[in-house]
């Protein structure tokens, strides 16, 4: 079922297996794809949720949460008072 999820494209769980599979290999990927499967099924099940997909972007998203804090942190630590204003003007 692993592997069915990894050819198409669009949702979460090809963006998590993608640069997986470039870094580890292609069964490695498979095999960490299908545990991430296995803890989403015990969530719908222990929850009585349906799936939700996070979307192709969501790791993205995170990674850029995540980068954006760390250098907010970083600066407060060195004396700054850090205000972040959106790029674009809005």
């Amino acid at each position: 079922m692993a592997w069915s999820i990894t050819h198409p494209s669009g949702n979460d769980l090809v963006t998590l297996s993608h640069p997986l599979a470039h870094r580890r290999g292609k069964q490695q990927a498979i095999v960490a794809l299908a545990h991430s499967l296995l803890v989403s099924i015990y969530h719908m099940l222990r929850d009585h949720q349906p799936y939700g997909d996070l979307g192709p972007d969501h790791f993205d998203r995170l990674v850029s949460a995540r980068i954006q804090h760390h250098h907010v942190r970083r600066l407060e630590q060195l004396g700054y008072v850090v205000t972040l204003t959106p790029a674009g003007g809005a």
